[in-house]
């Protein structure tokens, strides 16, 4: 959500210097006006939801602004660690503010220019306003009884709430009495637990006009073994040599929870088979780190678990008749199954400081915790951060979104494609800076997949269709749980040398960069691509140049409701000409409100066409596409390390045949081709007959280059299939040739160096 202020002169027809201003602001120096009403601004509204205010300040030199401690709910965009900005005459504030959860809240913003003063009040209203903001949500309480409370902020009165409980055991009732709200405590009284070996559980369900709550008790019994353990202790039950541990007595793990479910990013979602995807489970998960942030585990609740905790919680769980499971490569930790009566207590609590850390230093010991990697930027310019096709995300539960560091390491970014921020009509941020999140470890079946895995399970008698979790990314991941938490708005620390973005012949729709079966860059901004001392294309089995075709793809950057439609086709992909022009969309057909970015009009042949996508009409094991340029003027010391990155996709309704494993490979002008990466290439989605490995749209993919690519007066780099392997119809590489009339597309092209 974003909203915008613009501030017009009282006529309404052009902005205001500090001379314009009216009179009663004009004698501060500095202010903010009302664009309605026309008079000083002193307050400013804003949404629950978490998003981005744009303040604009007039004054007649320089100032501060200044954000009051302890409202590090909204911060300043530019630089969101500090308190203060700097700035000098008229000038636009961008603030972001997170989601509140509680009731309305406000923080005070001060500009001062010399002795002058100017104040505005930042208010944001809270998804409890009228409502209950719960600090314990889950009490544990001794076996001896007594009375009990949970601290609550609200301005409800006693008479409008009405409280119910419910025992998780209906043999045993009665024994939680005098419920009531006094002094911002729901107080409630406790009899004394005389079973001898029974934990017991209760639910005070709290009900309020709009709204309800509730505060769920657990009494241990008198003599109970408790043992209250660290994430750390918990994980040293299990010896190297072994995988599982039983718990067979009350051992209480304590911790923090981290994650955070408003955005729908808080965890991952499961894919059930091919047709079906659970996009509620991760609201069953929980990722819970030690208080110092060095250890965390995994929880899996039988049902979802967050009307009970929060983000931020100090949590206490019983584990008795749990079991912690200990995976390996990477190694890491988890307890599944944990009913939600296993919350012995809960507290609210401020945020902890999340470790600051580096991509390239991450290791297990890093999974389940909460980290702020530094020095990362997203290196796509083209898209949402799910460029996917939103009729087929039922074989898609989460998009993995490349990343790169200053220090040349590579990863993925976990975005859930029914996450709001996914397809939300802006394009990717452009700069580098940090990303804040949890270090998870995901699979991504769309991506990658193990074919020998698979035969091994099939053996077993399981349908393939519900064979899922085969396809590693990697060993780490980083999943941000807010928008907000992605803050990539600082200077890039790399320089875009070529990008190649569309492909247009006529220059009608946007300017001409093909010619001569030649795809020019579409970066650096020119006014004639032509010019541009490197190229793209395609070589044929002869070994000359193939002619390219138009081809869709899902880029457009919506915005997209989940479960709807995208209506307003008029934001483009991210992707700009030299005149500031953005790919267009074909009208006559349905598809672009699923996100679809049609690469010709009606009436005209492909090859006149804005491609979004291109590609050749058939391929075979001998075909490459191939791309060549000087970097004669870069060095390995200062520019180190040369980047590719590149978008791929096969045979968008075609059905599998096209190429699955690839080469890239470099080379000098005289010299001979070597490897740099293999990788593989999904096929898109064959409706008639679905498998979880394949993928509705784009695969980014990004790769260092030797540093002997550097310094050289010219380079080739080629995309060549490594073979004739192919997907079948019923099987990931079960293809021995590649099919007539099954291609390989690309959407996007990126060549990198660092400053």
């Amino acid at each position: 959500m974003k909203r915008y202020i613009i501030y017009m002169a009282l006529c309404l027809v052009a902005a205001l210097s500090c001379e314009q201003l009216p009179d009663d602001v004009k004698i501060y120096g500095i202010g903010c006006i009302d664009p309605e009403k026309g008079t000083p601004l002193h307050e400013v509204s804003l949404g629950v939801d978490p998003g981005q205010y744009q303040l604009k300040v007039y004054a007649d030199g320089e100032f501060t602004a200044t954000l009051e401690d302890g409202a590090e709910w909204i911060r300043f965009s530019a630089d969101p660690a500090s308190r203060v900005l700097v700035g000098n005459g008229d000038m636009t504030i961008d603030l972001v503010y997170d989601i509140n959860k509680g009731i309305p809240r406000t923080a005070l913003l001060t500009l001062e220019r010399g002795t002058n003063v100017f104040k505005v009040n930042l208010v944001q209203d809270g998804i409890l306003e009228g409502g209950i903001d719960f600090e314990q949500k889950n009490i544990s309480v001794p076996s001896e009884g007594g009375q009990f409370g949970s601290k609550v902020i609200t301005k409800i009165r006693q008479e409008d709430i009405s409280f119910e409980i419910v025992y998780e055991d209906a043999e045993d009732i009665g024994w939680i009495t005098g419920v009531g709200l006094k002094n911002n405590f729901i107080k409630f009284d406790v009899k004394a637990n005389l079973s001898g070996t029974q934990v017991r559980h209760a639910f005070i369900k709290v009900t309020y006009q709009g709204g309800s709550g509730q505060i769920q008790v657990s009494q241990f019994y008198d003599g109970c073994a408790m043992t209250e353990m660290s994430i750390g202790q918990v994980k040293g039950l299990i010896p190297d040599q072994q995988q599982e541990y039983v718990f067979d007595t009350h051992v209480v793990l304590n911790g923090v929870i981290i994650n955070d479910h408003s955005e729908k990013n808080g965890a991952e979602n499961r894919l059930v088979s091919a047709e079906t995807s659970d996009l509620e489970f991760a609201e069953r998960v929980a990722y819970v780190q030690s208080e110092d942030g060095t250890q965390g585990i995994k929880l899996v609740f039988r049902e979802k678990c967050t009307a009970v905790v929060s983000q931020f919680d100090r949590i206490s769980v019983d584990l008795i008749g749990l079991t912690l499971k200990k995976e390996s490569n990477p190694v890491r930790y988890s307890v599944t199954g944990v009913p939600v009566s296993a919350i012995v207590g809960t507290l609210s609590a401020d945020a902890p400081s999340p470790r600051v850390l580096r991509l390239d230093d991450l290791a297990d010991e890093d999974l389940y915790t909460l980290v702020k990697l530094e020095d990362v930027e997203i290196p796509v310019r083209k898209g949402s951060y799910a460029p996917v096709d939103i009729r087929d995300i039922g074989v898609m539960t989460a998009y993995p979104m490349v990343i790169r560091s200053k220090g040349g390491a590579t990863g993925h970014m976990m975005v859930n494609v029914d996450c709001p921020w996914s397809r939300n009509g802006k394009a990717l941020p452009t700069g580098s800076g940090s990303i804040t999140g949890v270090v998870v470890h995901e699979k991504c079946d769309n991506f990658e997949w193990d074919p020998v895995q698979e035969e091994a399970l099939k053996a077993t008698g399981i349908n393939a269709s519900y064979i899922t979790g085969l396809g590693r990314i990697g060993d780490y991941q980083i999943r941000p749980m807010t928008q907000a938490d992605v803050r990539l708005q600082q200077e890039p620390f790399s320089e875009l040398m070529y990008e190649w973005g569309y492909c247009d012949t006529l220059g009608v729709n946007l300017v001409a960069n093909y010619e001569n079966q030649t795809m020019y860059p579409t970066y650096p901004l020119v006014e004639d691509p032509m010019t541009l001392d490197a190229g793209f294309y395609c070589v044929n089995v002869e070994g000359s140049k193939a002619l390219l075709k138009h081809c869709n793809d899902f880029s457009h950057l919506g915005p997209y409701v989940y479960g709807k439609n995208i209506s307003d086709h008029s934001n483009g992909n991210g992707i700009f000409d030299y005149e500031g022009r953005s790919a267009h969309w074909r009208r006559d057909q349905g598809g672009e409100k699923y996100g679809v970015l049609y690469s010709n009009e009606a009436g005209r042949r492909w090859e006149q066409d804005n491609a979004a996508a291109w590609c050749t009409q058939s391929w075979s094991v001998d075909q490459y596409w191939c791309m060549d340029f000087s970097t004669s003027e870069l060095s390995s010391a200062n520019n180190s390390p040369l980047n590719l990155t590149f978008g791929t996709m096969n045979s968008i309704t075609k059905g599998p045949g096209a190429p699955r494993y690839w080469l890239v490979q470099w080379k000098t002008k005289d010299g001979d081709w070597e490897d740099v990466m293999e990788y593989t290439v999904p096929d898109f989605v064959d409706k008639a007959n679905r498998r979880v490995y394949q993928l509705p749209g784009t695969k980014f993919i990004t790769v260092n280059l030797p540093d002997e690519a550097i310094g050289q007066e010219r380079i080739y780099i080629r995309l060549k299939p490594k073979n004739a392997t192919t997907g079948a119809a019923s099987s990931y590489n079960g293809g021995t040739s590649i099919k007539s009339g099954c291609y390989n597309a690309i959407n996007y092209v990126a060549i990198r160096y660092n400053k």
